[in-house]
């Protein structure tokens, strides 16, 4: 997403910064061997690109969002907000994740089909990996 990596080192230089290196997955690769390095790659691929976004779709476009619907044009706003702060393990993204996924929790919402949901984060997750 565009707006991540701007939104990223503004957030941890300004806020986050007190963190250990380690926190932000920065990792030196090339100390691994092509064999695990492939594993976690098709590990991550399944489990990021697939059961993730699928599962937490499911969980918050799918049942949480028509739960909380009584808060009308808000209800949209509420869920990606829960699934933002659901995200503890990345702080720095929160804003980012709002503002990138909130016109896709809106089309969920009116459309009232979970499809869009499970597509935009499988896709996004997938070209990503």
């Amino acid at each position: 997403m565009i707006l991540y990596p701007p939104l990223d080192v503004f957030f941890i230089g300004n806020f986050f910064s007190w963190l250990p290196d380690w926190f932000f997955f920065a990792e030196n690769i090339g100390r691994y061997t092509t064999g695990a390095l492939l594993l976690t790659w098709v590990l991550g691929l399944v489990l990021n690109a697939f059961v993730g976004p699928v599962t937490e779709e499911l969980y918050f476009r799918g049942y949480l969002l028509p739960r909380i619907s009584r808060f009308g044009v808000l209800a949209p706003i509420i869920n990606v907000v829960l699934f933002s702060l659901y995200h503890f393990f990345t702080p720095w993204q929160n804003v980012g994740r709002i503002l990138g996924l909130l016109p896709m929790v809106y089309a969920v919402w009116w459309k009232g089909d979970i499809r869009i949901g499970i597509a935009v984060p499988v896709l996004g997750n997938l070209f990503s990996m």
